[in-house]
């Protein structure tokens, strides 16, 4: 019993470390721009609304987002089916969030350091759904925008995360240094005239591109054949919605489901960029676990026969594993790695 318990103790604090990293710095930026929100108002809502189609108006300088007050018009037009449907949207990222948390702690083939560090995007996740509910429908405008500056932070994240896959796991002043200067960064916006997005590409591009970078770096030293789906998985949902950005849906149900049509694509990306670095780790929790049964680590054949999804854990590994706990033997493989 005490061995079954120890795991999944250890396995219980890391996920609620991650939550804790998470939610702090989500509430404070959230707290941040409903600090700085603009209280509707009934005439300028319906001015700015006839001209929806452009990117400001005319009371921009006062703070108030066209953009946020179009939508809500637009909802308001598709009546309460319209409301309804973008609440339950919005929840899918919750649901997303959730399963991912729950894949985690019943994963057996990561360490509880690694779960750590990918459950970071799935609590971000887990988080976003309830705050988009709530800044969408507020009778407020923002001119700092949540779901604009939390979307550069998770990009950030995916420079740590590659990092943390390349070399060690878990909390770091590095990370902390990382994430505070991504989360930071946004406000490199404001020093532009407003409705000039130049600030907001200048930070955000770089840090796409990194994450990017990063990812494909990862893939290569620790591709299989479980990556290679989930990473196909990602490019088909990053490219519908990249493509559903670029079309102007009609005001009404057009608009209504196109914004459901963009979550969902959005939802996808996030689960199965989750799932493509825990099947990433895993390979890394194999390769160590190979080193350490003094197999002489990872060959050739053996890497080949799992980038083609055909590899067994050699018999002498897995009664190892069996000896001595599935878990504790997988923690002490991180360890041969440099996981601390």
């Amino acid at each position: 019993m005490k061995s079954n318990s120890e795991p999944s103790a250890q396995t219980q604090r890391e996920l609620t470390l991650g939550l804790v990293h998470l939610v702090v710095p989500t509430l404070a930026m959230a707290l941040v721009c409903f600090v700085c929100a603009v209280p509707n108002d009934s005439s300028s809502s319906s001015s700015s609304s006839s001209s929806s189609t452009t990117s400001s108006s005319p009371s921009s300088t006062d703070g108030v987002d066209a953009e946020a007050i179009a939508a809500v018009s637009t909802l308001d037009s598709a009546g309460l089916l319209g409301h309804a449907l973008e609440i339950i949207f919005s929840l899918l990222y919750t649901a997303v969030g959730t399963l991912n948390i729950v894949l985690l702690y019943t994963d057996t083939k990561l360490g509880r350091r690694m779960k750590y560090t990918n459950s970071i995007m799935a609590w971000s996740a887990f988080f976003f759904g309830p705050l988009q509910i709530a800044f969408r429908f507020a009778p407020y405008t923002y001119p700092v925008r949540f779901d604009q500056w939390d979307v550069v932070p998770n990009f950030g994240w995916g420079v740590e995360w590659g990092l943390q896959l390349l070399y060690t796991a878990g909390s770091s002043w590095r990370a902390l240094a990382i994430m505070s200067a991504s989360i930071a960064s946004y406000f490199v916006k404001f020093a532009f005239p407003e409705g000039n997005e130049t600030g907001f590409y200048l930070i955000f591009v770089p840090q796409l591109v990194g994450a990017l970078i990063m990812c494909g770096i990862c893939f290569y030293k620790f591709r299989s054949r479980a990556a290679g789906i989930q990473l196909g998985c990602f490019i088909v949902a990053c490219f519908f919605f990249s493509v559903l950005h670029f079309f102007e849906a009609p005001e009404g149900w057009g608009a209504v489901i196109q914004g459901c049509l963009i979550k969902c694509c959005d939802c996808s990306q996030i689960h199965f960029s989750i799932r493509l670095y825990v099947s990433m780790f895993e390979t890394k929790t194999l390769e160590a676990s190979l080193k350490q049964d003094g197999s002489g680590g990872w060959d050739d054949k053996q890497k080949n026969a799992v980038v083609k999804g055909s590899y067994q854990q050699p018999d002498e590994a897995m009664g190892l594993q069996q000896d001595q706990g599935r878990d504790s033997t997988l923690h002490s493989a991180e360890a041969s790695v440099a996981i601390v």
